[in-house]
């Protein structure tokens, strides 16, 4: 029988035992186990109990025990990650907290149309999750909807500067952006190609009709602090992508995505579909319904017809 996600013999761990579809017993360590819903379900939500362990085998007629054993330390590595990422979430709240803690709606409304105009993907992707709960929005409302009535009716510098970028607001003010920020800004990384060390970038005044001073300063300081945190968060999902996509095949992968939606461990579900969307080529509105529809087994053949 194996055993994943414990500790040593010295310093036991309560285990959890489940059968899989090929008939295969494998012991779980109780915290891995409970990120399952469908065990916490069934145990309602309290696994501390002495019985768990002394229980019959949890059934997994679905799943087979190579594809549950890859779950179970995909899910222990991401447990192990959480105290990173948690530092990374902490990080991001407090930027949430800054842009969003002291300003008034519309001054919010104003911000989000400054970087939409800025063209500053990476920001807006960022802040609209805490817009729309701000605003009590579905998840189907992106930035169009600053420019609606109803969203009307509710309405920094680098310490180490190299290159700066200068800008003219609405208000008739001239502020100098660090080049990393402004290269950010779609507008401007169209125009000089990406390059950062464009000699452009230092002698054109871009002009901000729409934006002014205090809303570009709000702006920058957003797009900064995005900046800094983005390594943390880039190192805990490449470290976690190596172990849970690294050399699996196709096939594997998507058994495994389809167990943990079985399991329903959302956690793991949540982590790991930016990069199963990445490697398979899917839009952001794909969720993991999609892997059981025709169109996906399509795009399963045709990548295996390229292996060969």
């Amino acid at each position: 029988m194996a055993t994943y996600g414990g500790s040593s013999s010295s310093n036991p761990t309560r285990m959890v035992t489940f059968i899989t579809s090929d008939d295969k017993q494998v012991k779980v360590a109780v915290e891995i186990a409970r990120m399952s819903g469908v065990v916490r379900n069934f145990y309602d939500g309290d696994l501390d109990r002495p019985e768990v362990e002394n229980a019959d085998p949890f059934p997994l007629p679905n799943v087979r025990s190579d594809i549950f054993v890859n779950i179970v330390l995909a899910s222990k590595i991401l447990r192990e990650l959480r105290s990173i990422y948690e530092v990374v979430e902490k990080e991001r709240q407090e930027l949430e907290a800054n842009f969003f803690g002291q300003l008034s709606d519309k001054m919010i409304v104003d911000l989000v149309k400054a970087a939409d105009y800025l063209e500053i993907k990476e920001v807006l992707d960022f802040v609209m999750p805490s817009v729309r709960k701000r605003f009590r929005l579905g998840d189907d409302k992106g930035v169009e909807f600053v420019y609606t009535a109803e969203a009307e009716a509710e309405a920094s510098s680098d310490p180490n500067p190299t290159t700066m970028a200068t800008f003219m607001t609405s208000d008739g003010k001239l502020l100098k952006v660090p080049v990393r920020i402004a290269i950010m800004f779609g507008m401007v990384k169209a125009f000089v190609g990406g390059e950062l060390d464009d000699t452009k970038l230092e002698n054109i005044v871009w002009p901000l009709p729409k934006v002014s001073s205090y809303v570009l300063d709000i702006v920058v300081y957003a797009c900064k602090k995005l900046l800094d945190i983005r390594p943390k968060y880039d190192a805990v999902r490449q470290e976690f992508d190596m172990e849970f996509f690294g050399w699996q095949t196709d096939e594997t992968i998507v058994e495994q995505v389809k167990a943990a939606d079985k399991l329903e461990i959302e956690e793991l579900l949540d982590f790991v579909m930016p990069s199963f969307r990445k490697r398979f080529g899917l839009g952001d509105d794909k969720g993991v319904e999609f892997v059981y529809k025709a169109e996906f087994e399509t795009i399963l053949l045709r990548r295996a017809a390229w292996a060969f």
